[in-house]
């Protein structure tokens, strides 16, 4: 079972928030490469897609904020500018998708889900991370 020390312990650890930032990274890319290689699956039709770019974000924002939390104290000012920066490189994002490729469409409804997925996952990792600061 996973306790709030067992949470705290894990997190005060250096080796956690060192790998942090580099996972992050790691996702980030993954998730650009991801997003714009052409979509055979069917599977992704009538606005399924829209809990997987929603979920695609939460974890970005979540494991973006953490990484900043570890090296600045998260504030509203920085919460604010993580949302505001992972909501800029979505909508960069969904106009990629139709500049780089021939299947996929920029939609603006997609965009609106990486930002609301993303302030999602941002205001977990502030909340997780004031209450791991007690």
């Amino acid at each position: 079972m996973v306790t709030v020390a067992s949470m705290k312990s894990l997190f005060q650890s250096r080796l956690a928030w060192a790998v942090l930032p580099v996972l992050a990274a790691l996702y980030w890319i993954a998730l650009f490469v991801a997003t714009h290689i052409p979509r055979e699956f069917k599977i992704l039709q009538h606005g399924r897609d829209k809990i997987i770019h929603f979920s695609a974000f939460a974890v970005l924002g979540l494991l973006v904020a953490l990484s900043v939390n570890y090296w600045r104290r998260l504030s509203w000012f920085m919460t604010i500018a993580i949302i505001f920066t992972l909501a800029f490189y979505g909508a960069i994002d969904e106009y990629l998708q139709g500049v780089l490729t021939t299947q996929r469409q920029p939609d603006w409804k997609d965009w609106v889900m990486d930002t609301m997925g993303a302030t999602a996952g941002v205001v977990a990792a502030a909340v997780l991370a004031k209450r791991l600061s007690k």
